[in-house]
């Protein structure tokens, strides 16, 4: 036997809710830290860099 009320109504966020907690959850990711590697070339009397996301971490 189904032991559920007939009145009950499935929980829904709003749409303003749910477009709240993407926004919040995008500014989180802004402030995230990340692992990156950085290579350094040095041309002449110019040091330029460039970095990349680590993906995979490797422990040495």
């Amino acid at each position: 036997m189904n032991n559920t009320t007939v009145n009950q109504k499935p929980t829904r966020q709003s749409w303003f809710s749910a477009v709240a907690s993407r926004i919040a959850c995008s500014v989180q990711n802004l402030f995230r830290p990340e692992e990156v590697e950085v290579t350094f070339k040095k041309e002449g009397d110019r040091i330029t860099y460039t970095y990349t996301r680590v993906q995979d971490k490797r422990v040495a």
